[in-house]
């Protein structure tokens, strides 16, 4: 990830290496639970999903919508459009 959104800037100015530049994954692997994973790619990285840290031992993880997230400092609300009415 990692990018931003159009015009937005999304760097929310944390400490500086607060995380990797490969700190966490957005996967599309589609199952009965939800259409996206998240994962973190290394143990060191903080990386949450609703307030609970995950790391790379422990796999991917379902991302519904409006789930929150951070990677290092970024904090974000995963929004799946296939959800949206």
């Amino acid at each position: 990830m990692g990018m931003t959104v159009g015009d937005v800037d999304c760097d929310v100015n944390g400490p500086k290496r607060s995380c990797s530049p490969k700190a966490a994954e957005i996967i599309f692997m589609p199952s009965n639970e939800s259409n996206f994973r998240l994962a973190a790619c290394n143990d060191d990285d903080i990386v949450t999903i609703n307030g609970q840290r995950i790391v790379a031992r422990t796999g991917h993880f379902p991302l519904k919508n409006r789930d929150v997230c951070s990677v290092g400092a970024r904090v974000f609300v995963f929004v799946d459009d296939n959800c949206l009415a």
